[in-house]
């Protein structure tokens, strides 16, 4: 793990490390499943809070907050308020701290869907979450495995 200090005020953070591996997994996981993902990364001008990463699955809004794998999730006061905004405008908004915790809670967000398209799209979520685009050559992409796989 790497460590360093925020430029503006001094808090340590963790620059890689279980996090960012969870964090790289999940991403995959929802571009394998054809969905829109962004990996929020705070800084001086962000707004305290927002979760790790948002996302758009088949119209529904799923904002998970990553904490390190093993450990027990505990976010921060203005984590907690951001996730609470989130559901009470609707969207699905949680904390996990592994990639079994993110396809359950996609799973259950697709109430529009039947048990076994909402079983299809957990496995194929799990199956791409086990690789990640790496380098793109013109319009070949290589997926390479991650770590513990």
């Amino acid at each position: 793990m790497t460590f360093g200090k925020h430029a503006t005020n001094g808090e340590s953070y963790m620059a890689q490390g279980p996090e960012s591996e969870l964090s790289k997994r999940i991403l995959s996981g929802f571009r394998g499943i054809g969905a829109w993902a962004y990996k929020v990364h705070g800084g001086p001008y962000a707004r305290t809070g927002v979760p790790d990463i948002l996302a758009c699955v088949e119209g529904f809004f799923i904002a998970l907050e990553l904490k390190a794998p093993n450990r027990k999730p505990e976010p921060s006061a203005n984590q907690r308020r951001e996730l609470s905004s989130i559901q009470s405008a609707g969207g699905v908004a949680a904390t996990v701290n592994s990639v079994d915790q993110a396809a359950w809670i996609i799973q259950n967000a697709m109430l529009h869907m039947r048990p076994d398209q909402k079983q299809e799209l957990g496995r194929k979520f799990l199956e791409a979450s086990k690789s990640v685009r790496r380098k793109r050559s013109g319009k070949k992409t290589t997926r390479v495995p991650l770590k513990g796989d």
